[in-house]
């Protein structure tokens, strides 16, 4: 992560809600400026959503070296599987699912706002992995789809055994297989759909700016 000075000095109060990080994850190497560049944000009153693939070293840390602005901010926990060789394929280098839930476990102990972004999804156990995390989700599970799969996907080193995963994909993004899926979710308050999903549903596209 590279922050300039100026946007360490230029703290500011913005309306709405901050989310951080956009370019890139919270990783251990940078924690200490991660910290920094936080408290700055958030002394100056700000709602931040802190968005990350979770590294439990990084979400005990921020938990702790933050907690006096605990009701300024949302932890959002990207959870697209629970199944490692998945995530380890889509996510390479990133925490496995056991320290994902851990993370989402330590922050929602600590008294802060908890969220899921499941965007993508990457198998079809989303029952499961739904059963799983509600029960430390305190302000949404957002489903969402891998968009332009064909456009952004490069396969051109992949091997033949590696079509498995794009495969999953395809097939849970099928219309009928979203529709079932809505079906089920739709009437559950923690659930949120990202509006891709929507518009292949051909639901509104709405705002829910309490849930964002």
């Amino acid at each position: 992560m590279i922050r300039t000075k100026k946007s360490f000095e230029n703290a500011k109060k913005l309306d709405g809600q901050i989310m951080f990080p956009t370019l890139h994850d919270i990783i251990p190497e940078h924690l200490d400026d991660t910290v920094d560049f936080l408290t700055k944000w958030l002394q100056k009153g700000n709602r931040i959503l802190i968005t990350t693939k979770p590294h439990l070293k990084c979400v005990q840390r921020l938990c702790t070296d933050l907690s006096e602005y605990r009701t300024q901010i949302i932890f959002r926990f990207t959870i697209g599987s629970m199944n490692n060789k998945f995530l380890q394929f889509w996510e390479k280098n990133a925490p496995l699912y056991e320290e994902r839930k851990a993370s989402l476990i330590f922050a929602y102990k600590q008294g802060y706002e908890t969220s899921i972004s499941c965007e993508p999804r990457l198998d079809a156990y989303i029952d499961e992995l739904i059963e799983d995390v509600s029960p430390y989700v305190t302000h949404s599970i957002w489903l969402g789809m891998m968009n332009k799969i064909d456009d952004r996907v490069d396969t051109s080193l992949w091997k033949l055994k590696d079509y498995m995963y794009l495969n999953e994909v395809k097939s849970i993004q099928r219309p009928a297989y979203l529709q079932k899926l809505y079906t089920k979710y739709k009437d559950n308050p923690l659930i949120c759909w990202k509006n891709e999903l929507r518009e292949t549903l051909h639901l509104p596209i709405t705002v829910n700016r309490g849930k964002q």
